[in-house]
Order: structure tokens, then C-alpha cells, then sequence
């Protein structure tokens, strides 16, 4: 069966059209079975008659210009399809849109006309209620819709929106600036405010909610929201304690000072000593002291032998980065590196060795600091802290490099 051979048969028929010049509404009896399949092939979810009227004036299968589905109504008397396959998409149409405009430009000189007071008062007339969503059959049919259609496929709803936002926006429309500025103007133009909840109404009708639910005036100081923060705390705190100690179990404290371990965990020195006492960690955790026996005695030589202020465990300098020792008067920090701590193999790469140890002196010269690298295994470290206070050098990092990484 073909396109030609259907046609021909077709208008062989005497019958084909009746006595007013449309299709033969018995012509279901006067075609085979896989004839009609073919039409049906040709032209699918459209009625007999239009159908074979399209095939004989080669009409193809429309398409819903709004959503691309097919169109299945045809209208007899102007013998065409109609653009749109609903009433839904043919009032998102643009043609439908600019004759609603002209439409309301025409009758009340406003394309954007709405009277919401009128429909109010219609809908207070026909169904005793203001907004026909206020029915309790319409309240329970858009119950069910939202059961049977978003909790079933509740997830991939969100994930198809959240894959659209990025699309669109990067991000959520809500956190784009050109939406914020809209909702702002928009807020503006209406009420002569930025945000509703700046108007009077809103600020005394909250306060008549808050007092009809809670007791009080403000939600935030009844004892259903202290409960609910309450709650909130100790779970916050809970899981703050869980993940602290599953981070800090992991490394080998054992052998480390708690200002190495401040360090390891990326930390201020004060943070995990108020975690350690909070948490009642066990004291393995604090097994050596404060600062390391090298860092220790670097202090008491430079307070015997220049008599000024040291700042121990700074972290003003390069927040949240810290520094040894810091020596404000000269201008100049030292760091001490331990041998397990700094060395190279912890980095991966010379490069990488290199490059951390110079970042650390070139955020520290941005502020107008010198920094002194010291190694626990190399140089006279009170001649070098000696130099570097008399001004003879900046940091040594360049002299120690090939020494440092080759042991």
C-alpha cells in the first residue's frame, strides 16, 4: 500500500463526498482494514474525515507551534488545523497574547489591565468564596494532583530544576543580581519599600500571628523557638564533635606537639585547645607541650639577647596561616621546621617543597614582615636569627634548598 495507490482508490469512490461537499462519514465501510491503518499511520489521533481530506490535498501532520505536539482538531468550516493542540498553549501563543493586548488597550486603554476586584466579586457571586482555589473540592483535586504527581517524582523534578537553573543562570534565579534588582524594583514600584517585610502591615500582622501561635509578639523569644534552637545546637554540636574526633584519629599525634596538630588539622593553636578540653579528648593527644623544644629554645635566646617583644603562634599576620615566632619591633618572623613535619617527601616535588615555603615569606613581605625559615637539622640558627636582625639577610630559604631537600 502507497500514498498514490490510496489516493486513486479514494477518488474512484462515487460516494466519497455526500450531498453537502464533506467526506462521506460512512467511508469507514468502504475501506479495507489496512487502509484505514495506513491513514491512521499518516495522520495519528486525527478523525477519519479530516484525514483523508488532508491526504487528498496534501495537507501534512501539523505541529503545536507552542509545545511541537500534534494537532488534532480540524476545522471543517475554514478547512484547516488550528495552530496550537490545546486551548493551554494557544493563550501562550504569541498571536493570542498580542490580540489579549490589543483587546484591553482597546477596552480600558491598559494592555496590561487585570481587574482583580471584578473577579473577586464574580467568583464571591457563583461560588460563595473569592478564589475558586478556596473550594474544598478544588483544594483536595489539587491535593491529589501534588500527591500523584510531585511526591511519586519528587526527586527528579528537583534535579531536572536544579539542572535547568544552572543552565540558565549559573545558579539559582533567586541569586542572580539581575533577579534580586527585579524583585527589589518590583517591590519598590508596588509598596514604596525594598521588602514587604519593611511594611507596617506585614510588621503588625506577623506580630498578630506570632501572638495567636506562640504567646508572644516575636516567635524568636517563645519557648517553642528557644526549644527548636536548642535542639539545633546540640545536634550542630554533636556532629561538630563527632567530626572532630574522627579527624583527629586519623593522624599520628602521638609524636606531635598540639601546635603541630593545630597545624596538621588546619586550625587556630586555641580552637583545638578548647576542642581537646570541650570534647575531653584523651591526653595522648597532649602529650608534649605548647611549642616544640627547638621552637623553645630560639625564644629564650632572642628574649636573653635582645630583650623584646615575641608573639608566639601568631596568626594576624597571614590569617589563617601561622607563624612561629613573631618579632614586631624588627619586623621579621621565623618559622622552625621540624625534620618529619617539612620534609620534602610530604610535599610530592622539589617544586612544591619550594613553593610552599616561599609563599609563606611572600604574603609575609606583602605585610611589610621578613621571614626566616629555620631547619632543625641544618645551620647555626643563632648566628642566622643574629644576621637577620642586624638587616645582613632577608630569609635563607634559596642557601638551604638543594641542602634540605637532598637529606
Amino acid at each position: 500500500m502507497t500514498r498514490s495507490m490510496l489516493i486513486n482508490k479514494l477518488l474512484s469512490l462515487s460516494n466519497l463526498y455526500s450531498k453537502n461537499g464533506r467526506v462521506n462519514p460512512n467511508l469507514r465501510k468502504m475501506l479495507l482494514d489496512t487502509e484505514l491503518a495506513y491513514i491512521r499511520s499518516l495522520y495519528p489521533g486525527i478523525a477519519l474525515a479530516p484525514s483523508v481530506y488532508c491526504l487528498l490535498n496534501g495537507i501534512g501532520t501539523p505541529i503545536c507551534e507552542q509545545c511541537n505536539n500534534t494537532v488534532t482538531y480540524f476545522n471543517p468550516t475554514t478547512k484547516q488545523f488550528s495552530e496550537h493542540c490545546s486551548i493551554a498553549c494557544s493563550r501562550k501563543g504569541t498571536k493570542s497574547k498580542i490580540k489579549r493586548r490589543n483587546t484591553k488597550l482597546k477596552k480600558y486603554e491598559d494592555e496590561n489591565y487585570n481587574n482583580r476586584a471584578q473577579a473577586k466579586q464574580t467568583c464571591l457571586e457563583k461560588y460563595g468564596v473569592t478564589s475558586k482555589a478556596k473550594l474544598p473540592e478544588v483544594k483536595t483535586q489539587i491535593s491529589n494532583t501534588l500527591v500523584d504527581t510531585y511526591l511519586k517524582h519528587h526527586d527528579s523534578i528537583i534535579s531536572k530544576k536544579e539542572q535547568t537553573f544552572l543552565l540558565k543562570y549559573g545558579t539559582h534565579p533567586n541569586c542572580t543580581s539581575r533577579i534580586k534588582e527585579k524583585i527589589k524594583s518590583n517591590t519598590i514600584e508596588k509598596y514604596g519599600v525594598e521588602y514587604t517585610a519593611q511594611l507596617e502591615t506585614t510588621k503588625v500582622k506577623s506580630k498578630q500571628t506570632s501572638l495567636e501561635k506562640y504567646g508572644t509578639e516575636y516567635y524568636q523569644s517563645s519557648s517553642a523557638a528557644k526549644k527548636q534552637n536548642r535542639c539545633r545546637y546540640q545536634q550542630q554540636k554533636h556532629k561538630i564533635k563527632e567530626d572532630f574526633i574522627r579527624l583527629i584519629s586519623n593522624i599520628p599525634t602521638d609524636s606531635m606537639t598540639r601546635n603541630e596538630l593545630a597545624i596538621e588539622l588546619g586550625i587556630p593553636y586555641s580552637t583545638l585547645v578548647v576542642k581537646i578540653r570541650e570534647y575531653n579528648i584523651p591526653i595522648k593527644y597532649e602529650i608534649q607541650s605548647t611549642i616544640s623544644s627547638g621552637e623553645a629554645g630560639i625564644t629564650n635566646y632572642i628574649a636573653k639577647t635582645y630583650f623584646t617583644d615575641i608573639k608566639i603562634s601568631d596568626r594576624t599576620i597571614i590569617y589563617p596561616k601561622e607563624l612561629d615566632i613573631l618579632l614586631p619591633e624588627y619586623s621579621l618572623a621565623i618559622e622552625y621546621n621540624g625534620i618529619y613535619w617539612h620534609r620534602p617527601e610530604r610535599f610530592g616535588s622539589k617544586e612544591a617543597w619550594y613553593d610552599y615555603h616561599w609563599g609563606k615569606i611572600h604574603e609575609c613581605k606583602k605585610k611589610g614582615i621578613r621571614l626566616l625559615h629555620l631547619w632543625e637539622n641544618y645551620g647555626n640558627h643563632f648566628q642566622i636569627i643574629d644576621d637577620a636582625i642586624l638587616g645582613i639577610i632577608d630569609n635563607n630559604l634559596p642557601l638551604v634548598l638543594s641542602e634540605i631537600f637532598d637529606k
